[in-house]
């Protein structure tokens, strides 16, 4: 391998090593398939996330971390480790990833979608891209750092990794898709020291698209939050007419200033939002809100 004038330390690895993270990152993938941590968890495997993060923390532990695993409900188990940084960069650094999936009917897959079959350069499986698939490139990632702290005879589970300049965190949660109670918002109330960092890289901002022949993995950069509306409607007894009240009392809403995020990313979406909103208002037709109306009617009557 030929090292260019980059400063990436990744520049300085040779190829041959690149080929067995990549084998090793397949292979832990399928691993991971194979545990069905379905959520709501399945009744015949209820502990498929408590499986999938002691999986994790056996290879943790295989190349000298101590890892830890919480379990706040039973199944539902989450798993972290801290890689030491030699303290001259900025505050800790967050990979952050859940092990839950959701739901796999067999029926509606071509392979076993717990099997984690490779056909024609594919992983078939539950989780592949949400997200397991990220948890074992992360799982990766620490295991290398780890054998680079051995290989220069130092103890990676509590002397500094040679050339990390700030702490790594590494958190695998239970339980985030259906609602994060037993998971993420666990361990923010009881476990923040897994949390706490100055940035975290986490799921993708969406699938991988292939244009013009250049493949583009997509990033997204913040996340949207939500604001709670508790909404009466009033009048006669007419699902027509509620939906139209309720039409317009939702529009009213649209148009509401709730103030602008603090972020430049969130400032931008939020400007972008608003221009929406209003260009939509000015070409809307007066017609518009009754032929909502009727359309919301009509669906909750034929239900």
């Amino acid at each position: 391998m030929t090292v260019g004038t980059s400063d990436r330390p990744s520049d300085a690895i040779p190829s041959h090593d690149w080929e067995r993270a990549h084998a090793d990152v397949v292979e832990s993938l399928r691993d991971l398939i194979r545990i069905p941590s379905v959520n709501p968890p399945d009744s015949a495997l209820p502990d498929g996330e408590t499986r999938a993060a002691r999986y994790i923390a056996d290879r943790l532990a295989a190349v000298g971390l101590r890892p830890e695993v919480v379990e706040p409900i039973a199944g539902r188990g989450s798993v972290h480790v801290r890689l030491r940084g030699e303290g001259t960069g900025e505050d800790a650094l967050l990979l952050m990833s859940h092990l839950d999936v959701v739901p796999a009917p067999p029926e509606r897959w071509s392979h076993d979608p717990f099997a984690g079959d490779i056909d024609d350069g594919f992983i078939y499986g539950r989780g592949t891209v949400d997200m397991k698939g990220m948890v074992a490139l992360q799982l990766g990632v620490i295991e290398r750092l780890a054998l680079e702290a051995r290989a220069a005879g130092r103890d990676p589970a509590s002397d500094p990794i040679p050339g990390l300049k700030r702490d790594l965190l590494f958190t695998c949660a239970a339980d985030e898709e259906a609602g994060a109670t037993d998971g993420a918002r666990w361990l923010a109330l009881h476990r923040p020291d897994w949390l706490r960092a100055v940035g975290a890289l986490n799921e993708c901002g969406g699938v991988t698209v292939h244009a013009g022949g250049v493949r583009f993995y997509p990033i997204m950069v913040a996340e949207k939050g939500f604001a709670p509306y508790r909404i009466h409607v009033s009048g006669t007894l007419s699902v027509l007419n509620n939906a139209i009240s309720a039409t317009g009392t939702l529009s009213a809403i649209s148009t509401v200033d709730v103030g602008s995020p603090g972020s430049d990313c969130g400032r931008a979406m939020w400007t972008f939002r608003r221009s929406r909103i209003e260009n939509s208002a000015a070409s809307r037709s007066s017609d518009e809100p009754r032929s909502v109306a009727r359309r919301l009617a009509w669906r909750s009557t034929v239900r």
